[in-house]
Formats: structure tokens, sequence, C-alpha cells
């Protein structure tokens, strides 16, 4: 784990890219194999996991607890698909049902998800004495029957029923039955809505509206005129009543309210499928509260801290409150003995930093260095970047602010030197314009002695050479200024100007020489 850095460059530029590396766990539920049978109670938690058996009304809440770094979102769907608006995710990601009905059963599915993986564990939940039981239609009892004649039958229906018309023939390989509605073959006109039984001779049509109200018709190539049968599609009236009390929105506090159900029903008083109704007038829907009285109380949990190491292995933390919500709906904390020991949730749990640097300082050198001043110099040390466990890493593994010092000046007497002058040589000519230079040595003061000039360094180094100008030379006698005319003469120098004047009879005789020859 760490930071890791990759550098390019040519002749051109260069450039750098850096990567996080993290440490990571795929989500795992903690989930519970054992079937829960909770007939007698209101109130009470599960694991996630197995079957759950409860009592209508009852307030069910399941629990999810998952492991994962990064902390995995968790989600909740019934049979496939989202929860219903009345379920309510706590912050532990467990879910609360409340007041469950009938329409609660079925197969309940938390599911844990982070960036490394995806996990999932499912509660199946069954309800016992449900408060309301959806009616249910027998086939049998919306089943039609009629029987095609020559002189026509008559038969009224409403839409839903199941209608089936008889064919009085008796068909062969050569002799089919063909049935038409409005003149046109049923396959066209009824599409889907149809099916034949019995090689043909019975025709069952699915009622759904009154457009399949008419003359209906069997008949074989031998037949002398067809059967038929006029079917009559009635409008069944449906009107809008008042049921039973829903369940209550809260068990507790003062927010609870339930509402009169709406149900759609026949003529016969007999509960059918709301669509029937439609558009229909409504009666008021009445509202009440309910169960305004004190929640039992639960512990409640703030947000978890940072991980308590920056590096390697550490804690997060987090606060456990015991509340209560009153009846009036005002929340208080009560003493911890009031909420269920075995539902306390965990205040502390494990976490894991970033890799562990660090800067291993090594001891200063000695007192060597250059020297910077009267009597200081500087000493060095070595500093690297390295792991916990002794390994090295590189410098950009560490915080370069906190990166300690790797030189600082230092009191030596190597340092207590001075610059010394010795006297001028006499001038490089005996008359004209020439120079003279003197020995400049860094002498330790304490010693006498000479010293390296490093160690003088620091101070202001005096000159060692200067011009000289002793006299004119005699323009009218040729003669020779400066002891080096030997070697100007034989480097064949005498034809430049400066060299000619200060070499005057070396380079005159030259010439002379020259000339002779």
């Amino acid at each position: 784990m760490g930071v890791y850095r990759c550098t390019a460059g040519n002749d051109f530029g260069s450039d750098v890219e850096t990567s996080t590396l993290l440490y990571a766990d795929a989500p795992t539920i903690s989930s519970s194999a054992l079937n829960v049978m909770n007939v007698d109670l209101s109130n009470f938690s599960v694991t996630v996991g197995g079957t759950i058996q409860a009592r209508a009304g009852a307030n069910v809440l399941l629990e999810c607890p998952v492991k994962g770094l990064p902390q995995p979102d968790i989600a909740w769907l019934k049979n496939g698909s989202s929860t219903r608006s009345h379920f309510f995710t706590v912050a532990n990601g467990s879910l609360l049902l409340r007041n469950i009905s009938s329409e609660d059963s079925g197969t309940y599915t938390c599911t844990a998800t982070n960036a490394v993986g995806k996990t999932t564990a499912s509660t199946i939940l069954r309800l016992t004495g449900e408060r309301l039981q959806e009616p249910q239609m027998s086939s049998s009892s919306r089943k039609k029957r009629v029987m095609a004649s020559g002189s026509g039958a008559n038969i009224s229906v409403v839409p839903g029923d199941l209608l089936r018309i008889g064919c009085p023939v008796h068909p062969s390989t050569k002799n089919s039955i063909r049935w038409s509605f409005k003149n046109q073959p049923v396959e066209e006109t009824l599409g889907s809505n149809h099916r034949t039984l019995v090689e043909g001779q019975i025709l069952e049509v699915n009622v759904i509206s009154d457009r399949l109200a008419g003359p209906y018709r069997c008949w074989t190539s031998s037949s002398v005129k067809p059967l038929s049968v006029w079917v009559n599609v009635k409008k069944e009236e449906h009107r809008w009543v008042l049921g039973e009390w829903s369940p209550c929105s809260s068990f507790c506090g003062n927010s609870g309210t339930q509402v009169r159900r709406l149900l759609c029903v026949n003529l016969k008083e007999q509960r059918v499928n709301k669509s029937l109704c439609g558009e229909s007038q409504k009666p008021a829907v009445n509202h009440q509260s309910c169960n305004i009285r004190d929640c039992p109380a639960r512990w409640v949990t703030s947000a978890w801290s940072e991980c308590s190491a920056s590096c390697g292995r550490g804690f997060h933390q987090r606060q456990r409150i015991c509340k209560q919500v009153k009846a009036n709906g005002v929340a208080v904390t009560v003493p911890p003995s009031a909420c269920a020991y075995r539902e306390r949730p965990v205040e502390r749990k494990p976490c894991v930093g970033h890799s562990c640097t660090g800067w291993i300082i090594h001891p200063w050198g000695q007192c060597s260095g250059r020297c910077i001043g009267h009597a200081v110099g500087s000493q060095h040390r070595l500093v690297r970047c390295q792991h916990r466990n002794g390994s090295a890493a590189s410098h950009s593994g560490c915080d370069d602010g906190k990166r300690p010092s790797v030189r600082r000046n230092c009191s030596t007497d190597k340092c207590d030197v001075f610059w010394r002058a010795g006297p001028w040589r006499p001038c490089s000519v005996n008359c004209g314009s020439g120079f003279q230079s003197r020995h400049i040595n860094c002498i330790h003061r304490r010693s006498k002695r000479p010293v390296a000039d490093q160690y003088c360094a620091w101070r202001k180094r005096p000159v060692t050479w200067r011009h000289c100008n002793i006299t004119s030379c005699d323009k009218g006698e040729c003669k020779d200024t400066t002891h080096y005319c030997t070697f100007v003469k034989h480097l064949k120098l005498c034809s430049i100007e400066v060299y000619k004047q200060r070499c005057c009879r070396s380079c005159g005789g030259g010439f002379s020489s020259m000339r002779s020859s």
C-alpha cells in the first residue's frame, strides 16, 4: 500500500504520474441459517437468513451485518424488486417492517456492494393469522356454457367471464369444424382471446369487454346451414366501498395514522379487481391516529470516526446511546439498561491505514566539511525513507515536509584561519610596463602553519599579482629589458611589437642575422 510514482523523461521534457494502492476486502454478510417463529411477539429483530414466521401487525427488524473495505453499501429488495415506501432502512443498514400484513409476505434480500465485489443474503417472511384475506374467485363460478343451434341460441355474460360454446356436430378428417365471429374467422377477430377444444367442438372465449358481443357460428363442409349463438355482453356494475382499517403507519410515538381501505365490489358485494371501478366516485377516506404510545428504547449510534492509525492497524470509534421516542414524539436519552443488552451495537471496530513508512536518521559525520565562517564548519548525516519492517522505501513514500535536515553548521578549530601574503617579487622588466607577483598562504591561527586553501575560502583572498612601471626605457639605446628575451627570439616572436621593444637587442641581432642570410 502507498503512493507509486512513475517518471518518464527525454531530451524534450519529462512527465510524472502517480497511483495510490489501498488495501480492500470484498463484502461479506454474517447471515443466519436459523428458522425463527415469533407468533406471539409484536416487536422482534432477526439476522437475515432462514425463514421467519410472524403474526400480522408485528414489527420486524431485519438486520444485515456486513464487513468489507471500503465500507459496503446496503440495499434491500423484496421478491427481486425495490421495497415499498413504508419500509425504513435504519442507520446500520437494517430493514424495519412495521405492522406487517399479508402483502408483506415474501423473500427479502440484503445486497452489500463495494468497489471490490458484491454479496447477498435472503430471508423468507411468512405470516400466520393475517387480518385481511384476498377473496379468491373460483374459476368455475365465472364459466358460462351454451350450445349453438340451427335456430340460434342466446346468452348474456359480463366482462371477466369465460364462455364455452359447444357445436353439436361430429368432426372427421374430411369434415373439420370451423368457427366465425361476426362472419369473420375467429383466428382473425379474436386473436389470443380464444382457443378450441375437443377437435374444434368447443370454442372457449375469454370475455374481456363488450367488444366480443355478437354472433358466433360453427359449421362443417357437410352442414346444411351454420349453427349460431348470439352473445350479449352486459356491463356489470361496480362501486367503491370503504373496507377495513389499514395497518398503523407507526407502532409507537405520535406519528401513527391509519386509513380505511378502498375496495371495489360488484352488486353481490364481492371484492373484484380495482380496475373495474375505474373512475367511479369514491367515498371520502377516513383517517385516524393510532398507536400513540411510548416506543421501546433502542440503541442509537453516531457516525464512525476516522481510523485511529494513519498507517498500519487501528480502530474506528463511535458513540452508543440508548434513546426512547415518547408518546408526544420527543426523543429522550435513557439509561443503557433500558435497551436490550444483546442488541447493543459495537463501539469500536478495526481498520487498516496506509503502509507505515518513516525517516531513518543516521549519526552526524565529523565537523570536517567546508568552512563557512570564523571557526564555523559544516557536517552531514544520512537520512533515508524506510518501511516499518526495515525495508527501504523511495523518498516519495515519506512525508517530505517532515524530512530532517542533512547538513548543519558546527564549531571547529580548523576554520580559525587567515590569509597571509608574502613580499612582492621584483618587477618583470627593468624599464617600461611589467608585472610582479607574490605568494598567498592560508595560515592556521593557532599553529601558524599553512593549511589547504579551502579552509580560507570563506575569507576574501588577497591579490597575487599587479602591474609595475619602474622607469621609461631610453629609445636611443637598443637593449633587452627582460630576461625572457632568449625565449622570445627562439620562438620567433620578434615580429610582435611589444616583444620587439622589450627585446630590442635580441630581436635586433636576429633581424641582422636574418638580413645577412
